[in-house]
């Protein structure tokens, strides 16, 4: 004994439906290169700038050695942290970001 089953609605297709449409925008800006606006900018970074650059660093690892320039001449320190207003070194040297003239990761001599 066969059972029937009851009609299932179907509709005929007329077009094809199986097709993507993308919309995209181009914002374009003739008078100013994206390059020159990026090699501008990397000369004008803060301190502050550059403090979060070295911290958000894949390179960054606890302890690393930094040159911190400052009035007083270029030291090499190690640098553990930084809070608001200070970095803070292996030595538990607290050194104001405000007297900070320039900061960078020291190059690794290859020997």
């Amino acid at each position: 004994m066969k059972k029937e089953l009851p009609k299932i609605y179907a509709e005929t297709v007329d077009k094809d439906t199986n097709h993507v449409v993308a919309y995209t925008r181009s914002v374009e800006n003739v008078d100013v290169p994206k390059e020159s606006v990026k090699e501008e900018r990397k000369w004008e970074r803060t301190i502050e700038e550059k403090i979060r650059n070295i911290f958000n660093s894949v390179h960054y690892v606890y302890k690393m050695d930094v040159v911190i320039e400052t009035e007083e001449g270029e030291m090499v320190k190690q640098v553990v942290g930084r809070n608001k207003n200070h970095i803070i070194t292996m030595d538990n040297e607290q050194i104001p970001i405000d007297k900070i003239k320039d900061i960078y990761i020291k190059e690794k001599s290859s020997s």
